[in-house]
């Protein structure tokens, strides 16, 4: 940001100092004005300039709409907009509208997918543009690839393919890295979607396998998601990857984890007793400490490789929290039981060792206190705590297991 900073002030001798090659030349706005100058503090990627406004420079917040849950959505498709996904969006509609492909990168758990997603459902004109969204897997092979790209388009004369006329097709492929390499190293799937970018003598396209003749393909760009290589992840070829603007995504910093996950409990225990409502947010502070202390103290080892944990884990927890209903959350102490038992379900489950378990024992014990303001023996009175929707056969309910000797029966039973 300070380099940003340096070319926007025009400041030559910083630009000196950190040996940039390109030089800056100044442009006056042929309007009139000039461009205000960019907030001392913070990030520059923080905010945007607002063209309607004396383009004045703005946090990307301003720009997301006041978001209410639908009332029968359900969790897994609930989508809180944070100024992470504002501003991908706004870099997904701004390089597509002017004709180039996109290509995003980031760990799991950066709403990578939620953000071309959510951009190809809200952010193009129907009447502009249409789409087709898949998933790669270790599996894919080059002829699946061609096969559901060919079945989406429509023909324009004889050798020429594309969608509807007046409209451009958004073709977006998810963890586009996932094919597995063949002998030579190559990934099929990956050099047949290469061929879309490869100027022939006939156009742009590939053969079809039935007849050989070329198909044109025509009015198409590329949207892809990929996580780093890496864990069953493999890197794609520059000579794929060099046809995108890669724009690689960073973790939600707490602020924004904090607001997604509030938003979404919140809406899902306004339904319950006033005590239990109000708690919404300890639960997601409780979680989301809980989950940067795992992060940070159990780190995966040789003998230990499967100790990773991501953004996906945290929302498991909250998944498992909004499955309650008023009948299983009557008071305070029942939602720190089921918070507890989606922590252990959720990460002390993967743990190998006594004492990494009695370390995260521990851990869930001093957060109840700390959030909920409540002791774990005061609260837990049968152990291990387990919630369960099928032990009951005159309630369908998410809740606590009373007697562990019924549920041992049972699950013997449904063996």
């Amino acid at each position: 940001c300070d380099i940003i900073r340096a070319c926007l002030d025009n400041k030559k001798d910083l630009l000196k100092k950190y040996n940039f090659v390109a030089d800056f030349t100044k442009v006056d706005i042929t309007a009139g004005g000039s461009l205000p100058q960019p907030p001392r503090k913070g990030l520059i990627h923080d905010l945007y300039i607002d063209p309607e406004d004396g383009a004045k420079w703005k946090p990307w917040t301003e720009r997301i709409m006041g978001f209410d849950v639908p009332k029968d959505a359900q969790y897994h498709t609930i989508i809180v907009p944070t100024s992470d996904t504002a501003r991908n969006q706004f870099l997904i509609r701004t390089l597509i509208e002017r004709g180039f492909n996109f290509l995003i990168s980031g760990q799991t758990g950066t709403a990578k997918t939620a953000s071309i997603q959510g951009a190809l459902l809200n952010g193009f004109s129907p009447d502009l543009f249409t789409s087709i969204s898949f998933a790669f897997s270790a599996q894919t092979t080059a002829n699946q690839t061609q096969d559901v790209i060919d079945g989406k388009l429509d023909k324009r004369k004889k050798g020429t393919f594309g969608p509807p006329p007046g409209k451009k097709m958004l073709v977006f492929i998810d963890d586009v890295n996932m094919p597995f390499k063949e002998e030579y190293g190559a990934q099929p799937p990956i050099e047949i979607l290469r061929q879309m970018f490869i100027q022939t003598p006939f156009g742009f396209g590939w053969y079809d396998r039935k007849g050989w003749e070329f198909r044109q393909l025509i009015d198409m760009h590329m949207l892809c998601a990929m996580c780093p290589p890496g864990a069953g992840k493999n890197d794609i070829t520059d000579r794929y990857s060099r046809h995108f603007n890669l724009v690689f995504v960073t973790a939600f910093d707490e602020e924004s984890l904090s607001r997604i996950f509030t938003t979404v409990v919140s809406k899902f225990l306004s339904v319950m007793s006033r005590d239990v409502a109000g708690n919404a947010s300890s639960a997601v502070s409780a979680t989301l400490e809980v989950y940067s202390t795992v992060l940070k103290d159990l780190l995966p080892t040789p003998a230990k490789s499967h100790y990773t944990f991501n953004m996906r884990d945290v929302s498991k927890v909250f998944q498992g929290i909004c499955q309650c209903t008023r009948e299983s959350l009557p008071k305070i102490d029942d939602l720190c039981k089921v918070w507890l038992h989606e922590c252990e379900r959720v990460f002390k489950d993967r743990l190998t060792t006594k004492q990494d378990m009695n370390w995260f024992f521990g851990l869930t014990k001093r957060q109840m206190d700390k959030h909920f303001k409540k002791a774990y023996d005061q609260v837990v009175k049968l152990e291990p705590v387990i919630f369960a929707d099928f032990v009951d056969p005159k309630s369908t309910s998410y809740m606590e297991v009373p007697d562990h000797e019924k549920l041992t029966s049972k699950i013997n039973e449904c063996l």
